[in-house]
Formats: C-alpha cells, sequence, structure tokens
C-alpha cells in the first residue's frame, strides 16, 4: 500500500494493494490504512483506488473453518473501525472503482462520500454466496444509499451490478469512460477542491 500527496498538499491518494493470494484486506493492511489516513490528515481531498482493479472476497474463502472464524472474529472490529474512520473524515472522499468492487472493496467504497466508477466497472456483494452476512456496516450504509428493497435484493440475489445500474440505483456516484477516467478524476477532484487559496 502507497500513498501520495499533490504537490499543493491538497489532495491525497491512497494506492491499495490487495493481500496475495485473495485480494482482501487482511488485518495487517487494514491497519496500514488506517495510518494513513492519519497521516493524510492535512489533505483536502483524500482518494482511494486499488493498485489491481479488485479487492473483494474470493469465492473459495469459506466459512466457518476454526481459522477462518477466528480470522473473522480479527478481522470484523477493525473493517468497523478503519472503515468508519474513512466515513466520518472530515475532508470529501472519493472511491475509484476501475473493475471488481464486492464484498470488502464494496465496504470501500461505500464509506467514501463519492464513488467514481469506469464504464466497464461492476460493484456488489458477495457474502451470502460464501455463508457469510456483510461486515463493516454494509448493510446499513448500503440501505441508507439506495433503499431496503434494493439492498436487499443486491444481497440475496443480484450480487453484481454493472456501472450503469449501479449508478442509477445510487451504489455509484459518478460514472466514466476506461479511457477518460484520469480526467474525469481530475475535473471532479477540481471541482470539490474550488480555485487554490
Amino acid at each position: 500500500m502507497t500513498w501520495s500527496v499533490d504537490p499543493d498538499g491538497r489532495v491525497a491518494t491512497i494506492l491499495i494493494s490487495g493481500g496475495a493470494p485473495l485480494h482482501t484486506l487482511p488485518p495487517e493492511l487494514l491497519t496500514e490504512l488506517d495510518q494513513i489516513l492519519h497521516l493524510a490528515a492535512k489533505a483536502q481531498v483524500v482518494i482511494l483506488r486499488a493498485s489491481d482493479k479488485t479487492i473483494r472476497v474470493k469465492a473459495e474463502q469459506s466459512f466457518p473453518r476454526p481459522s477462518a472464524a477466528d480470522s473473522w472474529r480479527q478481522w470484523a472490529p477493525l473493517g468497523h473501525h478503519v472503515f468508519d474512520h474513512i466515513a466520518h473524515l472530515p475532508q470529501p472522499t472519493i472511491a475509484v472503482v476501475d473493475g471488481l468492487a464486492i464484498g470488502v472493496g464494496a465496504d470501500l467504497a461505500l464509506a467514501c462520500d463519492l464513488r467514481v466508477a469506469t464504464d466497464n466497472a461492476s460493484a456488489g456483494a458477495c457474502e451470502v454466496g460464501l455463508g457469510t452476512i456483510p461486515g463493516c456496516s454494509e448493510t446499513q450504509r448500503l440501505t441508507q444509499l439506495i433503499g431496503r428493497e434494493r439492498a436487499t435484493q443486491i444481497r440475496d440475489s443480484t450480487p453484481h451490478l454493472d456501472a450503469a445500474t449501479a449508478r442509477a440505483w445510487g451504489l455509484l456516484t459518478n460514472v466514466t469512460s476506461a479511457v477518460g477516467l484520469e480526467h474525469y478524476l481530475d475535473q471532479l477532484v477540481h471541482s470539490v477542491l474550488g480555485p487554490n487559496p
């Protein structure tokens, strides 16, 4: 996981690398993300994006094996803490979805104020297929954003939404082309920041 700040010190970008081989955010990466969020506190906008286009929970991660259950007990409180930290940051936060955001990736995106995706991205839940429940307040945030009926549909029967549908439902706030993503993101950040003081 790496992070950088633009020359003016106004925009912090956090590049998240998922934990191999499951493309998840294990406790050590969650702790590192929490520390980086504190270091980036002086920035006026915080952008979070994945390095490999995917932060998710793969289907082969099964429960309730004892080792997995122990890991979940360690991960869940820390995940709640870190994603609540993101959700309560005083500056605007932008999640960039250029690929697949399900499971923990969806948790991360839902904690941000703006969720910008490319038109070939998809987002949603995967926990029902794993025999578990969404963590890190995903159930609450998803319901607040898109309503109980659609949130239930995503969790129970339509786990992955294409970008256009996710935008129409309110799961994503902005959708652009993959080719134009960086330019679109620059324009969005500029509009959020306003002119230099």
